[in-house]
């Protein structure tokens, strides 16, 4: 600002003033030395009061309380806000403005919630009949708002429910004569094998113990219209013997690799590899695995593993204890996994528990012959080498370099072609072709010397320890 220049100035610089401003007077705060002084300036002096260096000005907000207001709302013709007049004043006048109450009206008892002098709210009950009869006269007041009801806001929704085999299974509104082939239609009709010999309806009791009863479509068509009562919960089951076509994969060095249904819930692994009439000459049978969906169950036992893992928290070390999350989280998006299998062992002995039962979506990879050996983790240079039947495990670490700083020497264990896994030391543990040798090693913090500080809090926890000990005992004895 220049020297001389106004409240008015100030204003112009700023755009002049919004459809919200209050545009009788202004506030002006200002700072000297000394003291601070305020000002209330009048339109009227806008263009003579001289604003100095450091000034604050306050352009007020229009006061959008409404005084003569009310609303009205629910089974009026026209609901809505409504002015305070002459001619308006009461309740009665209100709803005749609103014009009139709509058919199914509630006339017994509606509220208005009304603002006290200290802005708290506050309900009052009115009979909307004896309010247009004239017998309850009830005069309104800013921002009263007026609530009628229906009859039907007042009645509780009444549901019946239906499960099984329909295609959107769930509750639904009961009206009177509602019947089971209509209430078959709202759930979008009969899901494929549903059985309509035996659809049972459970009622509950209204003066004696609850009753089911079965209905039979197939043979009694009529009994379709039978008519339901409020919260029934009907069942449409399937059929005893339907089943949905299940299928396994059977893929890679098989005679005829494809998809195989299961005619039933006994189909074993020797099964399948009968029907696609053994191995190529290529095979590696001993490699073959099998790869699984994750059933419901499975992935809620995953989820309680997540849980477990992020609990260790508590109780491991901080890199055991991601080391055990990251497991786990690196499996979230895991839908498949593996299961080991002997599929040599299986065709041998067919019908014994080393022969699997398939379940819907197993697929089935029989390998061709892979005759190298990899070696991971904690080596010098991880390698895949070729293998060689006269090598022992320490010579394919050897062939890696040998074991790197930190390596766990003693916790080796090899992962199989077929899925499965042993630990050095186990009588599962064999060198064979197509395998992976992972040496598992210490993090960098594992390998870290314990700090003075760390150490201070080790012998504090265990004297603190001793020393509550040493209190029991003494208790004890006394």
């Amino acid at each position: 600002m220049l020297d001389g220049e106004t409240v008015a100035d100030v204003i112009r610089y700023a755009g002049g003033f919004d459809s919200e401003a209050v545009r009788s007077r202004v506030h002006l705060d200002r700072i000297d030395e000394q003291h601070g002084t305020s000002f209330d300036v009048a339109a009227a002096d806008f263009g003579s009061f001289s604003v100095a260096a450091g000034d604050s000005l306050y352009v007020y907000a229009i006061n959008r309380e409404i005084d003569n207001r009310v609303y009205i709302d629910g089974s009026v013709v026209k609901p809505g806000p409504y002015a305070i007049s002459d001619t308006l004043n009461d309740l009665r006048q209100l709803i005749l403005a609103a014009g009139g109450l709509r058919e199914g009206t509630n006339t017994d008892r509606a509220h208005i919630r009304r603002l006290d002098a200290l802005r708290r709210s506050t309900d009052i009950t009115f009979s909307p009949e004896k309010v247009l009869s004239g017998d309850q006269v009830v005069g309104l007041m800013r921002e009263d708002s007026v609530r009628i009801y229906s009859v039907v806001e007042l009645v509780d929704t009444v549901h019946v429910y239906i499960a099984g085999a329909v295609k959107h299974p769930g509750d639904y509104v009961f009206n009177k004569g509602l019947t089971l082939s209509s209430l078959i239609l709202e759930a979008g009709g009969l899901a494929e094998g549903a059985d309509l010999s035996h659809i049972e309806v459970a009622s509950r009791g209204k003066e004696g113990p609850s009753t089911i009863r079965y209905v039979d479509i197939s043979s009694d068509p009529e009994a379709a219209n039978t008519e339901l009562d409020a919260y029934d919960k009907v069942s449409v089951r399937l059929m005893p013997y339907y089943r949905p076509i299940m299928t396994v994969t059977v893929q890679g060095e098989v005679k005829y690799p494809g998809v195989y249904a299961l005619e039933n819930s006994a189909v074993r692994l020797s099964d399948i590899v009968s029907r696609a009439n053994g191995f190529t000459e290529h095979a590696y049978a001993k490699g073959a695995r099998l790869r699984r969906k994750m059933s419901d169950v499975e992935k809620e036992r995953k989820e309680v593993a997540k849980d477990i893992a992020i609990g260790q928290k508590m109780v491991l070390s901080q890199a055991d204890s991601l080391r055990a999350y990251e497991n786990v989280r690196l499996s979230d998006t895991l839908s498949v996994y593996s299961v080991a299998i002997d599929i040599l062992a299986a065709i041998k002995n067919p019908g014994t528990y080393i022969d699997l039962v398939l379940q819907d979506g197993d697929i089935i990879d029989v390998p061709p012959m892979n005759n190298t050996v990899k070696i991971s983790g904690g080596v010098y240079q991880p390698n895949t080498v070729a293998f060689n039947p006269s090598f022992s495990w320490r010579d394919y670490i050897n062939q890696a370099g040998g074991f790197a700083k930190g390596a766990y020497k003693t916790k080796v264990y090899a992962i199989y072609m077929d899925g499965s896994s042993a630990v050095k030391g186990s009588k599962e543990f064999r060198v064979e072709p197509g395998m992976e040798l992972v040496v598992p090693q210490r993090t960098e913090a594992e390998m870290r010397p314990a700090s003075v500080t760390e150490i201070s809090a080790i012998i504090s926890s265990v004297s603190s320890m001793a020393y509550m000990a040493a209190i029991l005992v003494s208790m004890l004895r006394k």
